[in-house]
Order: C-alpha cells, then structure tokens, then sequence
C-alpha cells in the first residue's frame, strides 16, 4: 500500500544514510530550512552506523575501534556537534593529548611518536637515505592530489632509498598490495607522512621551516612545542560509548522535528526536469511517497544511488577489500602501551592493524567484569586477513598470539573476557578501485540533477576521515543554500 507522506504544499528534504554525517546533515539543514520537513532515512534499525557501540551482557560497553570525534574548526559545525550533550558531558582532548598514538615497527613499540624512526634503516644505507632526503627538499612537499600513485608520494617526500627500504614494507603490509598499485590518498590513513630523524632539540629548530616541518617528525608528541599545533580539539562522551552520543543525536533530531525513518529503503526515485521530484521509500511491506522535495542529499556511496536512475553500470571489478575481524578483551590489569590510546602495527607478517586502548582517552571505560567481579580494562585488536575468513576460534587465537609478540600482555591469563565481530571489508584504495568509485559519481553528476548533493566518504579525493566529510558536506550545502536563494 502506498500513501502520501506529506501533500504537495509542503516542500521536503531527504537525507539518506543514517550515520554520523547524515545526522549532522539533518540538523544543519534543519537550521537553514526550518519551514521544509526533514526526512533521514536509515536501512538499519538504529543510527550512528560504524560509530555507534554495542553493549555486551557480559563484558559491557565498546565501541567498534577507535573513534574520537575531531573538531572541523568552522565553529557552525562544531557546535552542531557539540551541543549534541551537555558540556559537562563531554571529555575534551586538546593540545598534545588530542591524539596520542604510536607504531609498533622492527620489534619495538614507539610510544613517545606516531611515526617510524629513519634509524631503522641499516647503517651501510642510512647515508645514501639521507643524501636523498635532503635533494628531497629542493620541492616542497606533494600533496597527495600531486601524485599518480603511493609510491610517488613518498618518494618526492624522502626520496626512493628511503622509499624502498622503509615505507614499501610497512605498505605492502598493511594494504597487502604495492605501493605503484594503490591510490595516493592511501597516504591519509595511516600516519606515515613524517619521520622520525633527529632529537628533540635538532627538530626544534628544523621545524621552523614549513618546508621540513612537512616531513620531519619531532620525537616526542607530548613535548611538542603547541605553536606547531592547530586548535582543532579531539571529543568524547565522558561516559564511555560512543552510543551515548549518538543517543544525544537522537534527541536532537527529535527535538527538532526531524522525522527519522529507521529500517526504511528507497523504493523509487521520480525525477522531472533534472530534479527530484518525489520518491518512494519502504519499510517491511509499506511504501510511503514522500513529494515536493526540495533537496535529496545521499552520504551513501553511488552505488547505492544509480539503480534508481536506470542507469546500467554493469559489474565492478573491485579489488577484494581486505577481511577486518574486531576483538574486543578485558584484561585484569592494563595493557603495556603507556600512555597511547592506539598504536598501528607495521611489523612484517602481523596480522594486527591497530589495538587501542580505551581507558587511555576515557577513564570510565575501564569496568567491573560481571562474571567475576573484578576491575578490568578493554581493548580493541582490529585484525586484517587477506583471502579467507577464519572462524572465531582462529581469530581469537590471533588475537592473544600477536598482543603477545607485541609485549601488550604479559600472560593469556591477563585476558578475562573476549568476543569476535566482524566488520565491513576494509576499503583497499587501489588505483583500479578509486576509478571505479569515480566513475560512478562521474555518472550521476552528468544526470545534472539540480537538487541532489552527494556528500559522503570519498576516497580519490582524500575525503575519508569523520571531519573531512562534515566540512565537504557543509560547503555543499551551502553552495545548494546560495544557488537556491
């Protein structure tokens, strides 16, 4: 059965995707267009999407990795955010305890640096490496949009030794692909744009050109001088679960008059005049029309989207994402990683790709396990697989054989509680599958349809990180809001 959700008089805004991003966009657009209804349809049963946590019976509350909101800096957007709780609800990470991260390379956990030590490199090595390095600096340093691939990128950075012997390991590693085959905003996932190279003092100084500031690391990320540091602050909910945020989410959407259509999918997409003119979404076996829309705006991929506009994109031949595994453990007493809240690991062969620690960044995380009653700290160990999906006895397996290698625990019996989820496949930004993704959005901008924004992650243009989509999705919506005035 279908009926009209709102009549003709009444002018509508559809956002699609009920993630972070698409909560934002609701709210901002709320703001602009207090007299239009403001639809944001979500295919799953609760919002928040990766973000969100899940709270387990025994073993409590976590969240799916590391997830620390970072400010954009334009305030408009911010305070969206922020006002999302109460102040006294929020932790603030600011200065040189923002982001305090750390890389386990060459046996060794770094805990003072996020980034890898050119001493690493072999002695006989080590000069050229530097020879190269300082040729290196006759160029500024490239932005990844500069580059044709991975490779290029760090070697106009450091120069091809450098390249070679240290950075194409740890790629190969944790893309399990070449660095010629992956697209350079690969580069902005993991923090390998800098080096570790000389002592405190030596950067100090080397640091007041921008030009070697680009690409030296200074060795110490809580001593850094603050005027090497921008104002953006990193947040989260004092009481541990990004799930309290989103709830706060919630509510303001609520509170808003947002109306939220949670299990819901587009069934139909009617476009007149190179403008949407209504759809049709559905829920279980009820379709409801939504008409007069002024703005459809998608923080899904295109993917999703071109079906509906009849168009035959034919069969992707994406590269196979990489198998992400979570485990989530307590542990009787804390992990061995100082004062990190996460640490990559680039170690040949690991399986590891980040363990973070909770309690680092969020007191209230740590816990009384409910079995036994006993204080407990929690940690994520995010895996990556290549092929095939190993069962979760093999997982956690995993899991316990590399914290140990990794000296994080001293002993298994260290470990109280563990449970496996498995995530979506880790986005392996290959060049052939960057194409891919751009030649979709390629498609639907030729529909030149006047009242559709796609704004969502966007991996060819470096737009992946939770700041960096609200900041595109803001200016979109602006341009959209200036247009239409």
């Amino acid at each position: 059965m279908i009926h009209s959700t709102h009549n003709n008089n009444e002018e509508n805004i559809v956002i699609l995707g009920g993630g972070i991003p698409g909560i934002f966009s609701s709210l901002y657009l709320s703001k602009l267009y207090p007299n239009s209804k403001i639809h944001l349809i979500e295919s799953s049963g609760q919002l928040g999407g990766l973000y969100n946590s899940f709270n387990d019976n025994e073993g409590g509350v976590f969240d799916k990795g590391m997830h620390i909101i970072y400010e954009t800096c334009i305030e408009e957007i911010d305070k969206i955010i922020r006002e999302c709780l109460s102040p006294n609800q929020w932790l603030f990470l600011e200065g040189n305890f923002k982001d305090v991260a750390g890389v386990f390379h060459n046996n060794f956990l770094e805990t003072k640096s996020p980034y890898m030590n050119i001493n690493s490199i072999s002695r006989n090595k080590l000069n050229k490496c530097l020879s190269e390095f300082f040729k290196s600096l006759e160029h500024q340093a490239p932005s990844f949009k500069d580059c044709r691939n991975v490779f290029e990128f760090f070697e106009k950075r450091f120069g091809s030794s450098i390249t070679k012997e240290l950075i194409e390991p740890v790629i190969k590693k944790l893309w399990r692909t070449p660095s010629k085959k992956l697209h350079p905003s690969a580069t902005r996932i993991v923090l390998m744009d800098r080096l570790q190279m000389f002592s405190e003092v030596a950067s100090s100084d080397l640091m007041q050109s921008s030009n070697l500031r680009s690409r030296i690391a200074y060795p110490n990320q809580i001593k850094l001088d603050l005027k090497f540091r921008n104002s953006q602050r990193g947040l989260y909910p004092k009481k541990f679960g990004m799930s309290n945020l989103i709830a706060g989410m919630r509510s303001k959407l609520i509170d808003s008059n947002i109306i939220i259509h949670n299990k819901s999918k587009i069934h139909s997409i009617d476009k007149k005049d190179n403008v949407i003119s209504s759809i049709k979404i559905s829920k279980g076996a009820s379709v409801e029309q939504i008409e007069s829309i002024k703005l459809f705006h998608s923080t899904v991929s295109s993917s999703q989207l071109l079906p509906y506009f009849f168009l035959n994109i034919g069969k992707s031949n994406f590269d196979k994402s990489l198998i992400q595994k979570y485990v989530f453990l307590l542990l009787d007493s804390p992990p061995n990683m100082d004062n990190l809240y996460y640490f990559f690991s680039f170690e040949k062969g690991s399986k590891i790709y980040r363990v973070t620690n909770y309690a680092a960044y969020c007191p209230s995380a740590k816990r009384i396990h409910k079995n036994t009653n006993k204080e407990t700290w929690p940690i994520c160990v995010e895996l990556h697989y290549k092929n095939k999906s190993p069962n979760e006895r093999f997982v956690q397996k995993d899991a316990i054989k590399e914290l140990l290698k990794h000296r994080i625990i001293k002993s298994q019996d260290q470990i109280i509680f563990a449970r496996i989820e498995s995530a979506g496949g880790f986005p392996l930004l290959t060049l052939n599958n960057c194409k891919i993704l751009e030649e979709k959005d390629l498609l639907l901008e030729k529909l030149n349809i006047k009242n559709l924004i796609l704004a969502g992650q966007t991996p060819y243009k470096g737009i992946f990180f939770l700041h960096d989509i609200l900041e595109n999705i803001y200016c979109l919506i602006n341009n959209f809001h200036n247009k239409s005035n």
